[in-house]
Protein backbone atom coordinates (compact mmCIF):
# COMPACT_ATOMS: atom_id res chain seq x y z
CA UNK A 1 0.00 0.00 0.00
CA UNK A 2 0.96 3.29 -1.01
CA UNK A 3 1.17 6.02 1.95
CA UNK A 4 -0.58 9.48 0.56
CA UNK A 5 2.62 12.22 0.66
CA UNK A 6 0.99 15.10 1.41
CA UNK A 7 -0.51 13.71 5.09
CA UNK A 8 -2.02 16.82 6.57
CA UNK A 9 -2.64 16.43 10.44
CA UNK A 10 -5.87 18.03 11.36
CA UNK A 11 -5.30 17.60 14.84
CA UNK A 12 -2.76 20.58 14.87
CA UNK A 13 -4.71 22.81 13.37
CA UNK A 14 -8.04 22.12 15.96
CA UNK A 15 -5.10 22.15 19.31
CA UNK A 16 -4.16 26.08 17.21
CA UNK A 17 -7.52 27.35 17.74
CA UNK A 18 -8.52 25.14 20.79
CA UNK A 19 -5.51 27.46 22.62
CA UNK A 20 -6.26 30.69 20.62
CA UNK A 21 -9.59 30.49 22.13
CA UNK A 22 -8.39 29.44 25.60
CA UNK A 23 -6.07 32.61 25.37
CA UNK A 24 -8.81 34.70 24.93
CA UNK A 25 -11.18 33.19 27.63
CA UNK A 26 -8.36 34.52 29.45
CA UNK A 27 -7.64 37.76 28.72
CA UNK A 28 -11.34 38.33 28.99
CA UNK A 29 -11.93 37.29 32.30
CA UNK A 30 -9.15 39.24 33.03
CA UNK A 31 -10.50 42.51 31.94
CA UNK A 32 -13.96 41.47 33.45
CA UNK A 33 -12.09 41.25 36.73
CA UNK A 34 -10.20 44.63 35.90
CA UNK A 35 -13.31 46.28 35.13
CA UNK A 36 -15.13 44.85 38.59
CA UNK A 37 -12.70 46.12 40.60
CA UNK A 38 -12.99 49.37 39.09
CA UNK A 39 -16.65 49.40 39.50
CA UNK A 40 -16.22 48.62 43.64
CA UNK A 41 -14.27 51.35 43.29
CA UNK A 42 -16.18 54.10 42.07
CA UNK A 43 -19.69 52.76 43.96
CA UNK A 44 -20.53 55.33 46.39
CA UNK A 45 -21.08 54.49 49.64
CA UNK A 46 -24.68 54.76 50.88
CA UNK A 47 -24.77 55.95 54.42
CA UNK A 48 -27.98 54.49 55.75
CA UNK A 49 -28.75 57.22 58.24
CA UNK A 50 -29.06 59.65 55.96
CA UNK A 51 -31.08 58.25 54.16
CA UNK A 52 -35.01 59.74 54.02
CA UNK A 53 -37.96 58.38 55.62
CA UNK A 54 -40.08 55.97 53.57
CA UNK A 55 -42.99 57.40 53.61
CA UNK A 56 -41.31 60.72 51.93
CA UNK A 57 -39.52 58.32 49.31
CA UNK A 58 -43.00 56.26 48.60
CA UNK A 59 -45.52 58.92 49.02
CA UNK A 60 -45.43 60.74 44.85
CA UNK A 61 -47.34 57.94 43.76
CA UNK A 62 -47.14 58.34 39.53
CA UNK A 63 -51.08 58.77 39.28
CA UNK A 64 -51.54 56.79 35.68
CA UNK A 65 -54.52 55.45 34.64
CA UNK A 66 -54.26 50.97 33.96
CA UNK A 67 -56.92 49.72 31.54
CA UNK A 68 -56.31 45.93 32.06
CA UNK A 69 -58.17 44.06 29.39
CA UNK A 70 -58.67 40.43 29.10
CA UNK A 71 -58.77 37.81 26.54
CA UNK A 72 -62.57 37.81 26.52
CA UNK A 73 -62.73 41.96 26.69
CA UNK A 74 -60.60 41.75 23.51
CA UNK A 75 -62.56 38.99 21.71
CA UNK A 76 -65.95 40.80 22.11
CA UNK A 77 -64.53 43.96 20.71
CA UNK A 78 -63.30 42.29 17.83
CA UNK A 79 -66.95 40.59 17.61
CA UNK A 80 -68.47 43.68 17.98
CA UNK A 81 -66.13 45.35 15.04
CA UNK A 82 -66.32 42.69 13.17
CA UNK A 83 -70.37 42.88 13.10
CA UNK A 84 -70.31 46.54 12.41
CA UNK A 85 -68.36 46.60 9.48
CA UNK A 86 -70.63 43.17 8.27
CA UNK A 87 -73.56 45.16 8.52
CA UNK A 88 -71.78 48.32 6.75
CA UNK A 89 -71.02 45.95 3.52
CA UNK A 90 -74.22 45.09 3.67
CA UNK A 91 -76.54 47.75 4.51
CA UNK A 92 -74.46 49.13 1.40
CA UNK A 93 -74.98 46.58 -1.15
CA UNK A 94 -78.49 45.27 -0.29
CA UNK A 95 -79.90 48.63 1.76
CA UNK A 96 -82.83 49.83 -0.29
CA UNK A 97 -84.23 46.60 -0.50
CA UNK A 98 -83.81 45.71 3.11
CA UNK A 99 -85.95 48.99 3.81
CA UNK A 100 -88.39 48.20 1.46
CA UNK A 101 -88.69 44.48 2.74
CA UNK A 102 -89.45 46.26 6.41
CA UNK A 103 -92.01 48.73 4.71
CA UNK A 104 -93.89 46.40 3.58
CA UNK A 105 -94.14 44.09 6.66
Amino acid sequence: MSEPKDYHDQGAELRKLLEEVEDGSEQKVQEQTHTQELDKKTQREVDILDLPPRKEVHSHHHNRTKLKIGRASIRLISVIIILIVVLLVVFNLWGEELIDAFNQM
